[in-house]
């Protein structure tokens, strides 16, 4: 788990959560996501956009080499062991499966998302989320405006999931090929596998969807004010709602 004030830490089922604050070394830095390479070694993204790695042992960060302008949201690694980090600006970066620079994957929002670029004029949307199936080499990633983009064969292609669509702040792709997005007010976008058309789903409530996994053949979100949606056909959603302070 990652968070403010250089906040990493690691959960173990026999002793419990083992942490370390790194901001006594690098004041003010907010970590933003985490995810392990093949080898297990851990490395997180922050505010400032930049990347680091350490061991289980969280003894110590070294920085990698990057070009982020600013916040990087998220990052992930494909089975040949590149890896994609994505966040503000529209910035989409990739580090080859040997190593070295985090370099700059620059993309063209004008070809990409013609219909976007024509209402809002030109833009560069932050990407939010980045989603990556296990052993493979496909990837997707969600951001400001609805925008949904996919990796395939080197490329990256525009998913035009609906109409009016707010802004998708993550994704969630199942291991039978079912792929849902989500975001602002309660909306999720699902589809069976890539040959069919999304299909919309508004939960009770319109409250902004952040995160979605699925836990004994169920699928379970979560968002605003401590709300919990859980479904087992990913169609019929049932929502309760905690006690919280703010997201």
């Amino acid at each position: 788990l990652v968070g403010p004030s250089g906040l990493l830490g690691i959960a173990n089922a026999e002793t419990g959560i083992m942490g370390k604050r790194y901001g006594k070394t690098k004041p003010g830095v907010s970590f933003m996501s985490v995810a392990l390479d093949s080898k297990g070694e851990i490395y997180v993204t922050d505010a400032r956009g930049h990347i680091l790695r350490t061991d289980m042992s969280l003894s110590e960060m070294q920085e990698e080499k990057s070009e982020a302008d600013g916040a990087l949201f998220d990052l992930g690694f494909l089975q040949s062991g590149a890896a994609i980090a994505v966040g503000e600006f529209g910035t989409v970066l990739h580090r080859t499966n040997t190593g070295g620079v985090w370099e700059r994957q620059p993309l063209d929002w004008r070809k990409l998302l013609p219909v976007l670029i024509e209402k809002q004029g030109d833009v560069a949307p932050n990407l939010y989320r980045l989603c990556i199936p296990k052993n493979s080499e496909n990837a997707m990633m969600v951001g400001e405006f609805g925008v949904v983009l996919e990796w395939e064969s080197g490329q990256w292609h525009a998913q035009t999931v609906g109409e009016n669509v707010g802004n998708m702040f993550g994704c969630y792709l199942r291991s039978d090929g079912a792929q849902f997005v989500y975001g602002q007010l309660g909306q999720i976008f699902e589809r069976k596998d890539k040959k069919q058309i999304w299909q919309k789903i508004v939960l009770p409530g319109n409250a902004d969807i952040y995160d979605m996994t699925e836990v004994d053949d169920h699928l379970v979100a979560v968002g605003d004010g401590g709300i919990i949606f859980t479904s087992a056909d990913g169609k019929t959603w049932h929502s309760q709602k905690i006690q919280v302070d703010g997201y």
